[in-house]
């Protein structure tokens, strides 16, 4: 693999760098082992994790899990594309998309069993190519979109309102209270992390609590009634009501589909923010 582009003749090459988003970290552990010679990994466990480094940093390309604890891979991927346009993806077990769907596409799928050799060839694949196909300029071939510049001082502020929400979205958090505890008014912090992530500061907290619900529903054992107050709904009828706008069935049968493997049903696309939704 060519170790990337010089820099300058003292300094030496500056090796690339593999943004590698996996929750369980043992890609990210595998992948920066085989490759620490070659290349720089950044590692993220979370889906804004990584868009937050992707916008920090420049990344030559992103690994992916089809899974991400936060967000569905067609939001990730398409953030991604905002903030990184043109950079090569790889999405970890996740079958491709069906011909003729809509909405964002990785460069390349890795359906489960997920083998290893596999992956590192992608990545010397597309290291390997010392000019990058997405910035050829060609027949009918758009030049690569500028990026999207993201001031440093946003991007704290996203980053640190992110971390606050992972520690207190169970608390029955409110905007009012995010919004407090990062030193700016309620409307200027909703502009800034819609503009930073493309997401609504909404839909990020509803998302992130029933992303939680939806794994403590897989528990039979576990009452609808504790899994509401567990992820910040004290009021079981409104999360139920949360829960059924924006996956389209209600928790009781969500838990049945999912205790007994059938397949859902229902549901909406959640890469809009509802028009109507008031937080949650």
């Amino acid at each position: 693999m060519h170790p990337g582009p010089e820099t300058d003749g003292r300094e030496g090459p500056t090796p690339p760098s593999i943004l590698v988003v996996d929750p369980g970290m043992a890609v990210s552990e595998a992948v920066a082992l085989v490759v620490s010679r070659q290349a720089h990994v950044l590692r993220a466990t979370t889906g804004m994790g990584g868009l937050t480094i992707a916008a920090e940093r420049a990344v030559e390309l992103v690994i992916a899990d089809g899974h991400l604890p936060d967000m569905s891979s067609a939001d990730f991927l398409r953030l991604l594309g905002l903030l990184r346009p043109g950079v090569p993806v790889a999405v970890l077990g996740a079958d491709g998309p069906s011909r003729g769907s809509l909405g964002p596409r990785a460069s390349a799928y890795f359906p489960e069993p997920i083998h290893l050799k596999r992956v590192l060839g992608w990545i010397a694949a597309c290291l390997d190519r010392s000019t990058p196909p997405w910035t050829k300029a060609g027949p009918g071939v758009a030049e690569p979109r500028a990026r999207y510049e993201v001031p440093v001082q946003h991007l704290e502020i996203v980053r640190w309102v992110i971390e606050f929400i992972e520690r207190c979205y169970q608390d029955g958090t409110r905007f009012s209270d995010v919004a407090r505890a990062a030193g700016v008014s309620r409307s200027h912090l909703c502009r800034i992390f819609k503009r930073v992530t493309g997401l609504s500061l909404n839909r990020f907290l509803t998302r992130r609590r029933l992303q939680a619900a939806k794994v403590m529903l897989r528990d039979p054992g576990t009452a609808i009634q504790q899994v509401a107050s567990t992820v910040g709904y004290h009021d079981p009828s409104h999360f139920n009501r949360v829960f059924r706008r924006w996956e389209g069935q209600t928790p009781s049968l969500y838990r049945r589909q999912a205790v007994t493997g059938a397949p859902r049903t229902g549901g909406r696309d959640l890469t809009r923010d509802s028009p109507h939704q008031k937080p949650a």
